[in-house]
């Protein structure tokens, strides 16, 4: 167990030091989601692909990347993969695959089991009655639908690199001959009151008040070509391990409850974007996980309480 744990730890050491390749060579950081370059011959939607896809050439999967189609059309879940895509999205990864995850041998495509930071997971009320991701993570979403359009630089973490999560890990889910399990999947659910700001601690009582979901998604990080709290991304609105199971409304979770977990025996490993790679219990105070999950709250976080 602990030879895995290490293991685990070496591939989120891996992830972070191709993210910093990344930052060095463009000038930000991979953003959530990439849109892809418009699709010409037909009217779907851009295509978005996860922060993983942007780093492969970092982590000496050159060709892998460069056999992607970035003008194949849209698609949110794995059922949707085109002909254009599959082979990519069948090529597992042992860097993305955590050895202690006894589901990444049995997925039908090549899922992952390590999540980027969004941070808190929450919708704020904009002006004129829209609503708005929180985007408070170190990775944020492309919504500008430029193609190639980069996320931020290290320099947006005003808490410090050493203070703001990077990655995480989470268990891949059931998966399509399954059977939901509260510790691994994911539910659809409407959330809270569209007309409020829906807030970590909403969604924390939201979820916790679930028990047979009627929409349950048993693809959780089915795919590390996909972005969103599905399947490469997750939220710090709930502590490591966290027994409230994840739910959110849509396909790709772009709020909710999505909780780093791990198989490991009493915590997770973590990746900070200053390159360390930390060891989080289950007991880690929320108030501090979430702190540590925004890139510029302010907070004052101390090296003892980490």
């Amino acid at each position: 167990a602990a030879a895995r744990r290490a293991a685990c730890a070496n591939n989120l050491g891996q992830l972070i030091r191709a993210t910093h390749a990344f930052e060095s060579t463009h000038g930000a950081l991979p953003p959530a989601a990439t849109t892809g370059r418009t699709y010409a011959f037909h009217g779907d939607p851009l295509a978005m692909f996860s922060v993983h896809c942007r780093l492969l050439p970092y982590l000496e999967q050159v060709a892998l990347y460069n056999s992607i189609n970035f003008i194949a059309p849209g698609y949110v879940a794995v059922t949707d993969f085109n002909v254009e895509n599959q082979t990519a999205a069948r090529t597992q990864l042992n860097v993305l695959l955590c050895p202690s995850d006894p589901r990444g041998a049995l997925n039908p495509w090549a899922p992952t089991s390590y999540r980027a930071c969004l941070g808190m997971g929450l919708l704020r009320r904009q002006p004129g009655g829209s609503f708005r991701a929180s985007d408070d993570g170190l990775f944020v979403w492309n919504t500008g639908g430029e193609p190639f359009r980069e996320g931020l630089s290290t320099a947006a973490a005003r808490d410090g690199l050493s203070q703001t999560l990077a990655f995480s890990e989470k268990p891949i889910g059931s998966g399509p001959r399954g059977v939901y399990s509260p510790f691994r999947d994911w539910a659809a659910v409407d959330g809270p009151s569209p007309t409020i700001n829906q807030t970590a601690d909403l969604w924390l009582n939201t979820c916790a008040r679930l028990t047979a979901p009627i929409k349950s998604g048993l693809d959780a990080g089915g795919s590390w070509l996909l972005p969103g709290g599905t399947f490469t991304n997750f939220f710090v609105s709930a502590p490591p391990n966290s027994r409230v199971p994840d739910c959110g409304p849509g396909l790709i979770l772009v709020h909710g409850i999505s909780a780093a977990r791990s198989h490991h025996p009493g915590g997770v490993n973590a990746a900070m974007a200053d390159g360390a790679v930390r060891w989080f219990s289950s007991g880690t105070d929320l108030s501090l996980w979430r702190s540590l999950g925004t890139r510029n709250g302010g907070e004052a976080v101390t090296e003892e309480s980490l």
